[in-house]
């Protein structure tokens, strides 16, 4: 998954530039981790309500539930909240191992900026003198 685009390593970024750059490529992630958030949702509830559909339970997951839903249906009810359970925590953790390694991937390439930047030469240094006033 890539999210915004990459800092230009060819020239000197001020201190305000490199955090408005920042702040935008912030911004357009978020935007992409709701995206993918929101779709994950939808296919989750359309998945547990096929599977609540061939169980035959599916009014237990609809918000219109009724008094008169037949009680015996009620342990394939539970059993399925249990597997559910179980499900939803498994795309938790590959959600958490996502960003995981989305934060891995910018910490990095932010050290490497960093990196870059001391290693930088003073004659390459006093050309760019105009950014830092």
């Amino acid at each position: 998954m890539k999210i915004g685009k990459e800092l230009d390593r060819s020239r000197t970024y001020s201190l305000d530039e490199f955090c408005e750059e920042q702040l935008q490529q912030a911004i357009q992630a978020l935007k992409q981790l709701e995206n993918i958030m929101d779709k994950a949702i939808s296919e989750v509830k359309i998945t547990i309500l096929k599977v609540a559909e061939k169980k035959n339970i599916k009014e237990y997951f609809e918000s219109n539930l009724s008094e008169d839903t037949a009680h015996f249906k009620l342990p394939k009810y539970r059993r399925l909240l249990k597997v559910i359970f179980k499900f939803l925590m498994l795309v938790d953790y590959m959600f958490q191992e996502l960003i995981r390694q989305l934060m891995n991937t910018a910490v990095t390439l932010l050290l490497e900026l960093f990196d870059n930047s001391a290693k930088m030469s003073f004659t390459v240094e006093k050309k760019n003198e105009s950014l830092i006033k």
